[in-house]
């Protein structure tokens, strides 16, 4: 179907519940757990409970983003560039520059594996950094006011987490608005490397200077609690986390409000998302991993072409005239993403923290 693209993609598909039950019952996560040590320049991989592979990266390389292959981004400017690893730990030769931006330090990274990789910012600027796949122009999505160490992206919600440094976890949206939060040990712990798990979708993150990880449900539930012999080497600290963030789907270009259809009722959730600066892989019609004012052409013929499965419910007018306001809206959606603001970050004086 010329609607359809397919993301080349793998997750487990066990059902949510018995997911949840075979986790409880193990120790330590099923899938691989990648984990970054600056200043060892280690990245390890835990699985079931046991550091199960590591190998050698650049001096200060803490977040990572995990698809088809690993790439771990510098912490901040002055150490090794990036570095893209295949799943095995083999370089590709790839490589990722520091990019002007962010001010302070990133701590913990993650990806939505289709358009873009995430940074959480410890200090400087202290905030959300959004980026490329290839690690390129960094947008600061919003500051946060406590400091944040733990970054992860839910594919599953379409959201964001983060944790925040001897506070809660939080899911929020690329505006910053908390959708939910929970506290995870009540002792206000340091939980870093903070990262979604695709095959059970729960939360994973590490113990700040110990062997521990901890696993949540997206309510806050504590699942379980795993010590990892060996897992740190002080005085040297993980802060990284992350795994392999991909799944299998089939996206249907243009319907936008996921009801199987694409029709007049997909124009306003279109319009919303055009604006909003969120990515959806179903707005994103022209599939140059944007969305913007190019892709309002390509929708409106979505619409006009009888790509939908079933009639337009409103009269034709009125479709033909949303579609209307939806070119002049895109019109202004493409200046302004053309010419993206960026908000300055504060500048502010800067602890190394590891």
């Amino acid at each position: 179907m010329n609607l359809r693209r397919i993301f080349a993609v793998r997750v487990g598909t066990i059902a949510a519940a018995f997911a949840l039950c075979s986790t409880a019952m193990a120790a330590g996560p099923t899938s691989r757990y990648y984990l970054t040590e600056g200043d060892a320049a280690r990245l390890l991989v835990v699985e079931s409970g046991a550091v199960v592979d590591n190998w050698t990266t650049g001096s200060r390389l803490l977040p990572l983003a995990i698809a088809d292959t690993i790439s771990i981004y510098p912490r901040s400017p002055g150490f090794s560039d990036g570095i893209e690893f295949t799943l095995d730990g083999t370089p590709t030769g790839v490589t990722y520059p520091w990019q002007a931006g962010p001010t302070g330090q990133l701590l913990d990274g993650g990806t939505d594996a289709a358009a873009h990789n995430f940074a959480s910012e410890w200090d400087g600027g202290q905030g959300i950094w959004q980026f490329d796949l290839d690690w390129t122009n960094p947008t600061r999505l919003f500051p946060t006011t406590i400091r944040t160490i733990g970054i992860t992206y839910d594919i599953a919600d379409q959201t964001l987490w983060i944790a925040q440094d001897g506070g809660m976890i939080q899911r929020v949206t690329n505006d910053g608005t908390v959708l939910s939060q929970f506290d995870p040990d009540g002792e206000g712990g340091r939980w870093g490397a903070l990262a979604w798990e695709p095959a059970t979708d729960t939360l994973w993150a590490h113990r700040h200077e110990s062997d521990v990880l901890r696993q949540w449900d997206k309510d806050g539930t504590l699942l379980q609690e795993v010590t990892v012999p060996g897992l740190v080497q002080l005085p040297l600290f993980i802060w990284g986390g992350e795994f392999q963030t991909v799944i299998d789907i089939d996206i249907l270009l243009g319907d936008v409000n996921l009801d199987g259809s694409v029709n007049g009722l997909d124009v306003t959730p279109f319009v919303d998302v055009l604006l909003s600066g969120i990515y959806q892989a179903e707005a994103d019609v022209n599939e140059d991993k944007a969305v913007n004012g190019l892709d309002v052409v390509p929708f409106v013929d979505v619409i006009l072409s009888g790509g939908a499965v079933r009639a337009i419910p409103e009269p034709t007018s009125v479709v033909l005239g949303a579609i209307g306001l939806l070119m002049l809206i895109g019109r202004r959606g493409h200046r302004r993403y053309r010419s993206p603001a960026r908000i300055p970050p504060r500048t502010a004086p800067s602890t190394a923290i590891d």
